[in-house]
């Protein structure tokens, strides 16, 4: 159930921040190629949330829980953390000051968000594989 909610949310946010609309003036420009460069961070690793969820199902079916419990923490820090960025993203338009900076903050932040689950993916998966 959470699961469906998380993809209804993030099928929701997708169509939101696709559908916001272009400015063609220097500033719009530079604002949507800088939020492309983002959103192309966050188009790499949104598919990676169902590998997530998969990993958890698995892990929660080992014997031994204490084993993975560390494991399933990380898997669901890493989902918390790309939903919460996906909630708190919002596209400035080129009359917000500070665009440029927020744009490269946000960056940053889904940068880290990428690596934290594909780390937790990477433990987990050398975990069920050994």
């Amino acid at each position: 159930m959470v699961f469906n909610q998380h993809l209804l949310f993030v099928v929701a946010s997708v169509l939101f921040l696709c559908s916001s609309c272009k400015d063609s003036s220097p500033e719009g420009k530079e604002i949507q190629q800088l939020h492309e460069e983002v959103m192309v961070i966050h188009d790499d690793v949104m598919p990676k949330m169902r590998d997530i969820y998969k990993l958890r199902k698995a892990l929660l079916k080992h014997d031994d829980q204490s084993e993975v419990e560390h494991l399933i923490s990380a898997l669901e820090n890493a989902d918390d953390a790309m939903m919460d960025w996906m909630a708190d993203y919002k596209k400035p338009k080129a009359s917000d000051p500070g665009y440029q900076q927020y744009l490269a903050n946000e960056k940053v932040l889904i940068a880290g968000v990428r690596d934290q689950m594909l780390s937790a993916i990477s433990d987990a998966e050398a975990f069920l594989n050994q």
